[in-house]
C-alpha cells in the first residue's frame, strides 16, 4: 500500500531519490482485504467500509509523485503489452527513483473501472515529448515540471482523454551515490584498529 500506511516511505524515497523501481498497481479498491475503499477511490465509492458511499477526496498518485520530487514518473495500463513496456523498460534505465502507476482492473470488487481504455485501443492516448498531448493546449515536455503537473490533472471523466507514457524524465544525484561518494571522502588515512587499541582515552582533532 504506497499511498496509505505506506506513504510516509513512499515520498521520502521519491524525495531522496533512492534507486528504487517503484511500482504501484492501482484498481482504486484494497482487492486483496475484501474490498474496501482505497486512497484512489473515487467520491461516492460504495464499498463493505463505505455503504453509504466514499466522502473522500482520492489521491493523485502522479500528482503525489512529482510533489514528492521525483525523477521519473509515468502511467501505464497492465494490458496495454507495448505502452507497459516501453515504460518500464525506460524507468528501468532510470538513475534514481521511478515511480510507475499501473491502471489494474480488480474483476472482484471494482470490475470495469478502466474499461474506458482497456476496452478501446483507440482511446488510449500517449504523451509525446516535445508535442501537444490531445488537443488540451499542453505541450508535453518531460524536464518541465509544471506541463508534467497539468498534464497528471488530467482525467477522462473531465478532459475526455487520459495520459498513458513517461511524465517526468531528469537526471539528478542518486541517494545512493551521494552516500557513497560521502563514505569515500570520509575515509581518511587514519587506523581505526590502532585507536581502538591505543588506551582508554582519544584526542580527537
Amino acid at each position: 500500500d504506497a499511498l496509505s500506511i505506506g506513504g510516509n516511505h513512499l515520498i521520502h524515497a521519491l524525495r531522496r531519490n533512492v534507486n528504487l523501481k517503484l511500482l504501484m498497481f492501482n484498481n482504486r479498491i484494497y482487492g486483496l482485504t475484501k474490498g474496501q475503499y482505497s486512497p484512489t477511490s473515487g467520491q461516492g465509492k460504495v464499498t463493505g467500509s463505505t455503504p453509504m458511499g466514499s466522502i473522500d477526496y482520492p489521491f493523485n498518485p502522479l500528482a503525489l509523485a512529482l510533489g514528492a520530487g521525483a525523477t521519473f514518473v509515468a502511467r501505464a495500463l497492465d494490458i496495454d503489452k507495448p505502452g507497459l513496456t516501453d515504460v518500464l523498460r525506460r524507468a528501468a534505465a532510470h538513475r534514481g527513483a521511478a515511480f510507475v502507476e499501473v491502471f489494474q482492473n480488480c474483476n472482484i470488487y471494482n470490475d470495469g473501472e478502466f474499461d474506458y481504455i482497456r476496452e478501446d485501443k483507440d482511446a488510449r492516448t500517449y504523451l509525446e515529448h516535445g508535442r501537444e498531448f490531445a488537443s488540451t493546449g499542453i505541450t508535453h515536455d518531460e524536464a518541465d515540471f509544471a506541463a508534467s503537473f497539468a498534464l497528471a490533472q488530467l482525467t477522462w471523466e473531465k478532459d475526455g482523454a487520459i495520459p498513458l507514457g513517461v511524465f517526468r524524465d531528469v537526471q539528478r544525484d542518486s541517494y545512493d551515490e551521494l552516500v557513497q561518494a560521502q563514505l569515500a571522502n570520509a575515509k581518511g588515512e587514519g587506523d581505526l584498529q590502532a585507536l581502538v587499541g591505543s588506551g582508554d582515552t582519544w584526542t580527537i582533532s
